[in-house]
């Protein structure tokens, strides 16, 4: 996400709690990082 996407944005919704993976969301294993998804997560593959 860039300050720009939430400059833009119309609205903006804020996630406080994971719920079914306390301190687990959002990781990809490296082996899954394909070259498509680390630009989306502005990341580098594996």
């Amino acid at each position: 996400m860039t300050p720009a996407y939430l400059v833009n944005a119309d609205v903006i919704q804020i996630k406080v709690a994971q719920g079914a993976k306390p301190g687990e969301g959002g990781q990809l294993p490296g082996d899954k990082v394909t070259p498509y998804i680390a630009k989306l997560r502005y990341s580098v593959p594996a």
